[in-house]
Parts: structure tokens; sequence; C-alpha cells
């Protein structure tokens, strides 16, 4: 393809300032209706969920706007994805610096999910979730009791 015919940063970066935060909640509201329409549709007895960071490295990018430093030691980002199987249910764009429990965003992704599975596809379906030791919290642990 050649660096000729990539987007600009400057394009890229109106790219991403046309997603308003309606339009991203439409976006992950999106991502999980399709979850649990494969799931009404395969109709699985258990869902195994997986909750994981995924360094996006941007090393070797000639302009990089807004990257930070990963725990992996390369500049770039670092989203939050609640998988199935193949399939993203949701996800959140965070930079590069945030650790893999920063904050309440695993919390609530997994308390919506959770009870979207519960009302939308079936309330007694076992949910087990795999996730390593970045998501080590106690309060995290309490979130998947409930």
């Amino acid at each position: 393809l050649g660096t000729g015919r990539l987007a600009s940063s400057h394009a890229v970066k109106r790219f991403f300032q046309a997603f308003s935060f309606c339009r991203i909640y439409q976006f992950r509201k999106v991502l999980q209706d399709l979850f649990i329409w494969r799931l009404q549709n395969s109709k699985p007895q258990e869902i195994v969920l997986g909750l994981d960071t995924t360094v996006l490295n941007n090393d070797d990018a000639h302009k990089r706007h807004g990257v930070q430093p990963t725990y992996k030691k390369v500049k770039g980002f670092q989203p939050l994805q609640l998988t199935w199987g193949r399939h993203v249910v949701d996800a959140v764009f965070r930079g590069g610096k945030k650790h893999s429990n920063h904050g309440e965003t695993a919390d609530q992704m997994l308390v919506h999910v959770v009870e979207k599975i519960r009302t939308e596809y079936r309330e007694d379906v076992p949910i087990i979730l795999r996730m390593d030791a970045g998501f080590y919290d106690d309060e995290l642990f309490e979130t998947c009791e409930y």
C-alpha cells in the first residue's frame, strides 16, 4: 500500500473526535446486543467470559498522538476487553498507562453484562470469568460473587 495512501494523524484524530460519548455508548450496546443474539442462537449451557487488556504498540508509528508508556515498555494504548470465545462482548479504549483494573471500569462492565445475560438470555446459566493477575482485587471478587 505504501505510506502515501494511509490517513494522516490529523485525519485519524478528526475521525475519532466525531465519536461522541453517545456514539461510543451505542457502539458498546451493539457489541452487547450481538453477544446476546449469539447466546440466544447457540444456547450454551455455560458462558465463559474473558476479561483482559490488549497492548496496542505504537512504537514504530511516525506520528503517535496520545500514546502512553504501557507495562510492556512500549508507547501505545491498552483497551479493556470482555470476550466470549473469539467475539468481543464489550470494550473500553484506554491510555497505555492504565493498569488492568484501573478505576471501576472492569467492575461496571461485568455488572452490566451479567445483568444483561440474566435478563435477556437465562437467569440460571452459569457464568465463568477468566482473568489474569492484573485483576486480582477484593472488590472485583465481591462483584464476581454478585
